[in-house]
C-alpha cells in the first residue's frame, strides 16, 4: 500500500504540469490499486523484535485506547505495544520468552520463560514476583478466567497452579509417561471458560483435561496421529480445538461437554500450527509452519454430515488464507473485539491484520458448478443450480430445505415469480420447469427444440419467456400453459444466453448474434438494438435491467457494457476485470452494480461505472451473482460448487478521487509509517505532504 500511495502522491505532482488523455488513463489505473489495496490489503501495522517472535497476546480491554499487544521473543525480552506501534515497556528475561498472557481482569501480566522463572507483573509493568518450579523451563503460561489462578507449562510434561495474590503453588498436574515408559511435554494450555478445568496438549498425541479444583485427570482425547501443537476451549464454552504438529497436520473440534471428537479437517496446513477461536466462537484462526494464517468458519464445519473433512472438498470451511511476511507464524491472538488477529512469526515481526467482515459465509453447494443462483422476493428463499443437473433450495442463513430433480442436463436459468410461489428453470435438456416453490412439486414444463439457457417472468407473473439455441425466444401463458407467438432472434449456441423484462414489463430483451435486442411486449416488434460492434458478434452472457428500468448492463467477454435506454447510447464500459464476465446485477435500492468474472473475482460499482471494491475469496471461476432484496447481502457462486455471502453493510460506498483515496490509504498505514522501525526515514513524512 505504500508503494501505490507514493506513486499516487508522484502522479499528482506530474498531472498539475501537464494535461492529455494519457494522463487521464494513468489516473484511472492509479485509482483502481489505490480501491484495490484500501480495501484487500488488511495488514494494519507491524511490530518487531530482535530476534525471532514467540509468543503475542491482545489485552482484554474493549476500549481501543486502553488496549495494548504482548509480545515475547527469542532476544529475552517480552515488549508491551500500542495497537498503533508505539513501544510502552519492555519486560526483562534472562532466555527466551516463550509465552505471555494478560490475566483477563487486565490487572496483571506472567511473561514464561526459558530462562526457568514465570513472572507476574503489574499492569504497567511493574514486577510483583517471580515464580519457580523445580528449575523447569516454563513453555506456556494462561490465566484462570477470574485471574485468580496461574497455570503454566515446564518442559517436562508438568503443569504448575499458583495463586496469583501470594504465589501460593496450588496444585500441579503430569501428563505422565505413554507406553514406551516416555515422558513428553505440553505446546498448549488453557483455562476452559468456566474455569473449573484445564486443557493441554502434549507431544504424546493427546489432549488432556484436568479438574482445577482438585487435579484429577477427567479427560484424554485421543485422535491425533503425532504431536498436539495447541488448544483451545470456544469462549461460549460448547468445542475444544487442536491443531496437529509434525506429520499430523489435522484440526478436531471436540466437544467440550463429553470429549467426543466432531470433526476432523486434513490437511489444513502442510505443518504444524497454531490455533484459536474468536471472541464470538464463530471462526477459528491456525496460522502453521507453511507460512499461512487461516480463517475458518465453524458452522460451517460443523454443518459437513461426514466427521472427517477435505478442506479441498469442502473449500466453504475456509473463509480467508493470509499470507503477509513470508515467515513461519509462531503465535496468534485475536483482539477481544474481534477485529483484529496479531500473528507473530519467526521472522522478527508480529502483524497486525483487520478482520474483513465483509466475506459473511461459504457454503459448498455441489461437487459441480454452479451456474445460476437467484433469490426470492421475499429474500427468505434461495435457489441454486448448475452443472449436477440438480436445483436446490436454501434458507438465507445457508440450511438445505428441498432438492429439486428432474432435469437431465446442466441448468443454466432460475427464476422466481415475482409472488415467489413459482420456480422457473432452464436446461440444455431443451426443457423449461416450473416448480412450486413450497413444495417442490413440478407445475409445468415447456419445451425448446433445442437447448434452454435462460428463464424469465415478467412482473405481474402471468407471462414467461425463455430462450435457447434454436432461434426462438419464447413466450409461455404461466396459468393456461400456453406458448405464445415467438419472437425470431437470430442466435446460435455462442449468443443466446440471456432474457430479461424490463421492470414495467413492457419491454423484453434477449441476447442474440447482432447484440442485445430488445421488442415490445405488446406487439412483439423490435424497437431497440444495442450494439458496440457492428461489424462483429460478441458474445453476451448476461443482461440486466437497472430497478429503474433507464439502464441495461450487459456482461461479455470483454467487460460489461452500461446502456443508456432512452436513445440507446453506450454509457460507458467497465472493463477492469482480467478476464470475460460471466453475470452482471443491479441492487434493488439501484446503488451498486456487481460483476462476476472467470478471473475469480466478483467487482462492485456505482451506477456511473466507478469501481468501489474488488472482492476476493472464490478460488475458481465465479458464475454467477443475486442480491438480497434488501440490497444487505451479495450471494454468488463459482465453478468449484461454492457459494459465498458478501455482507455489504461493511462496504464503503464512497466514490473517491485519488486525493481522498491517498488520505484514505494514509488513515491506514499511518500508525505503521510514524512507528515502524521497517519504514525509511524519508517515508515517515510521506503522509504529512
Amino acid at each position: 500500500m505504500l508503494n501505490t500511495i507514493k506513486t499516487g502522491q508522484r502522479f499528482l505532482e506530474v498531472k498539475r504540469r501537464s494535461v492529455s488523455s494519457e494522463i487521464d488513463r494513468l489516473q484511472d489505473e492509479i485509482e483502481i490499486a489505490l480501491k484495490y489495496t484500501t480495501s484487500n490489503v488488511l495488514e494494519q501495522n507491524r511490530f518487531r523484535h530482535d530476534n525471532t517472535m514467540l509468543s503475542v497476546q491482545f489485552s482484554p480491554e474493549l476500549n481501543p485506547q486502553e488496549q495494548r499487544i504482548a509480545t515475547g521473543s527469542a532476544d529475552g525480552k517480552a515488549r508491551i505495544w500500542q495497537p498503533n506501534g508505539k513501544l510502552d515497556q519492555i519486560l526483562q528475561h534472562q532466555d527466551d520468552v516463550n509465552d505471555i498472557a494478560f490475566s483477563p481482569d487486565a490487572q496483571k501480566m506472567a511473561t514464561a520463560s526459558q530462562d526457568r522463572t514465570l513472572k507476574l507483573w503489574t499492569r504497567d509493568g511493574r514486577p510483583i514476583r517471580t515464580l519457580k518450579h523445580n528449575n523447569y523451563s516454563f513453555r506456556k503460561v494462561t490465566f484462570s478466567p477470574d485471574s485468580q489462578l496461574v497455570a503454566a507449562a515446564t518442559d517436562v510434561h508438568l503443569i504448575a497452579i499458583w495463586r496469583v495474590s501470594d504465589g501460593q503453588l496450588m496444585k500441579t498436574v503430569s501428563g505422565g509417561t505413554d507406553e514406551q515408559g516416555l515422558k513428553h511435554f505440553f505446546w498448549g494450555l488453557e483455562f476452559s471458560p468456566d474455569g473449573t478445568a484445564i486443557a493441554a496438549s502434549s507431544t504424546d498425541k493427546t489432549v488432556k483435561i484436568w479438574t482445577v479444583k482438585t487435579g484429577e485427570l477427567t479427560n484424554t482425547l485421543k485422535g491425533h496421529q503425532d504431536w498436539v501443537y495447541s488448544v483451545s476451549f470456544s469462549p461460549n464454552g460448547e468445542l475444544i480445538g487442536s491443531s496437529g504438529g509434525g506429520s499430523d497436520k489435522t484440526l478436531k473440534l471436540w466437544r467440550r461437554r463429553d470429549g467426543q471428537l466432531l470433526k476432523t479437517i486434513q490437511k489444513a496446513h502442510n505443518g504444524g500450527f497454531r490455533l484459536q477461536f474468536s471472541p464470538n466462537s464463530q471462526l477459528i484462526a491456525t496460522a502453521g509452519s507453511d507460512e499461512v494464517a487461516k480463517l475458518w468458519d465453524v458452522q460451517s464445519i460443523l454443518a459437513i454430515p461426514e466427521p472427517e473433512v477435505n478442506v479441498f472438498s469442502h473449500s466453504d470451511i475456509l473463509l480467508k488464507s493470509i499470507r503477509g511476511n513470508k515467515t513461519e507464524p509462531t503465535q496468534l491472538s485475536f483482539s477481544r473485539d474481534g477485529k483484529f488477529l496479531a500473528i507473530a512469526g519467526v521472522g522478527k515481526t508480529v502483524s497486525l491484520w483487520r478482520i474483513d467482515p465483509i466475506l459473511a459465509k461459504n457454503i459448498n453447494v455441489s461437487e459441480f458448478r454452479v451456474m445460476r443462483v437467484v433469490i426470492s422476493p421475499d429474500g427468505k428463499t434461495i435457489a441454486t443450480g448448475g452443472a449436477d443437473n440438480t436445483i436446490r433450495l436454501w434458507t438465507r442463513e445457508g440450511k438445505l430445505l428441498r432438492t429439486l430433480s428432474g432435469h437431465q442436463e446442466w441448468i443454466f436459468g432460475l427464476n422466481f415469480s415475482p409472488d415467489g410461489q413459482w420456480l422457473a428453470s432452464a436446461s440444455e435438456d431443451s426443457t423449461v420447469k416450473i416448480w412450486q416453490t413450497s413444495t417442490g412439486d413440478l407445475y409445468r414444463q415447456f419445451k425448446h427444440e433445442n437447448k434452454a439457457y435462460d428463464v424469465t417472468f415478467s412482473p405481474n407473473g402471468q407471462l414467461i419467456a425463455s430462450i435457447g439455441t434454436d432461434n426462438r425466444l419464447r413466450l409461455w401463458n404461466l396459468l393456461t400453459g400456453e406458448q405464445l407467438q415467438p419472437f425470431e432472434v437470430d442466435s446460435n449456441l455462442f449468443y443466446t444466453w440471456s432474457t430479461s423484462f424490463s421492470p414495467n414489463g413492457q419491454l423484453l430483451a434477449a441476447t442474440t448474434r447482432a447484440g442485445v435486442k430488445l421488442w415490445r411486449v405488446g406487439d412483439r416488434k423490435l424497437v431497440q438494438t444495442l450494439r458496440r460492434d457492428r461489424t462483429t458478434p460478441e458474445t453476451v452472457f448476461k443482461i440486466s435491467f437497472s430497478p429503474d428500468g433507464q439502464k441495461l448492463a450487459a456482461s461479455t467477454i470483454n467487460g460489461v457494457q452500461l446502456w443508456n435506454l432512452k436513445d440507446g447510447h453506450l454509457l460507458t464500459t467497465l472493463n477492469q476485470h482480467k478476464n470475460g464476465v460471466m453475470d452482471v446485477q443491479f441492487s434493488a435500492d439501484n446503488r451498486l452494480i456487481a460483476t462476476a468474472s472467470v478471473d475469480q473475482t466478483i467487482k462492485l460499482w456505482t451506477p456511473a461505472g466507478k469501481l468501489l471494491r474488488t472482492l476476493e475469496g472464490h478460488d475458481s471461476q465465479v458464475l454467477s451473482l443475486t442480491f438480497t432484496p434488501d440490497s444487505q447481502t451479495l450471494i454468488s457462486t463459482d465453478a468449484n460448487g461454492d457459494m459465498k455471502f458478501w455482507n455489504l453493510n461493511y462496504l464503503d460506498r464512497q466514490d473517491l478521487d485519488l486525493n481522498q483515496l491517498i488520505k484514505r490509504g494514509c488513515d491506514r498505514i499511518q500508525d505503521y509509517l510514524q512507528n515502524s522501525p521497517e519504514v525509511k526515514k524519508d517515508d515517515r513524512r510521506l503522509c504529512n505532504k
